[in-house]
């Protein structure tokens, strides 16, 4: 089986702090890995590196063609005065989108490319992708999710509310409901510290869901409870060092 993200020695610091170094590992189909290591240590910035929202000092990633990843921020609604419509049509595009059509516009910010024949190809590039992305708006993103807001205990809302009305722990739900809709369209999961603001009933819910995912699978968490009974995999921060090994 031929993996479907791999990262050839990648080392990032900040600051002057080496968060790591010469870091190598696939990630497959099937993957459900653990990422371990104290506060601060890099692991959300290794996450960062992987969506492509950050650069590593130096190394790569390399992504099957077409990769398709959704991701839970450890804050998922920082911006209170966002609503639920637009919270849910971030999180209708695929990280895979996002990037495609942020290159895509930045080439546009080049007047250069005006002079171009290439300016239409990219044209036609942006709307394509738009288009994709008005299939799935936040309306359209939410209803597919209110079986599981339901589940979650979450209903009455309308896409016009500002998600400042809602508690911590219905943010998380909504937040885990948005990415949770058919997980079979997605190649990789990202969870950074998922079970935050979630009480046992929840907790039990996402591993059950989490564990019916089949796709890859990647947790940032210090809830051990949940790793041990999820994870195959750890990737362990050591300093700046990661090491990898099973579960078992």
């Amino acid at each position: 089986m031929d993996p479907i993200l791999q990262v050839h020695n990648l080392s990032k610091s900040i600051a002057g702090k080496q968060l790591f170094e010469n870091t190598t590992f696939d990630i497959y189909p099937e993957d459900c890995i653990g990422l371990l290591g104290p506060n601060g240590c890099g692991k959300t910035t290794l996450f960062n590196i992987l969506l492509g929202k950050d650069r590593p000092n130096s190394g790569e990633v390399q992504k099957k063609d077409g990769l398709k990843i959704r991701s839970l921020e450890q804050d998922p609604m920082h911006q209170s005065d966002i609503t639920i419509y637009d919270f849910f049509t971030r999180t209708a595009q695929t990280e895979n989108i996002q990037q495609q059509i942020k290159k895509l516009e930045q080439q546009l910010d080049d007047p250069v490319v005006y002079e171009l024949t290439r300016h239409q190809e990219i044209l036609d590039e942006l709307r394509t992708l738009q288009t994709q992305t008005n299939k799935t708006s936040g309306s359209a993103q939410l209803e597919g999710a209110r079986e599981r807001l339901k589940e979650l205990g979450i209903t009455g809302i309308s896409t016009d509310m500002p998600m400042k009305n809602f508690s911590g722990g219905e943010r998380q739900k909504i937040a885990l409901a948005s990415i949770l809709i058919q997980p079979q369209n997605c190649d990789l999961f990202l969870f950074d510290e998922p079970t935050n603001h979630l009480d046992i009933e929840t907790i039990e819910w996402l591993e059950q869901k989490i564990a019916d995912i089949p796709s890859a699978v990647v947790i940032i968490s210090h809830d051990r409870y949940l790793l041990n009974d999820l994870v195959d995999r750890v990737f362990e921060f050591h300093g700046s060092h990661i090491e990898l090994y099973d579960a078992s």
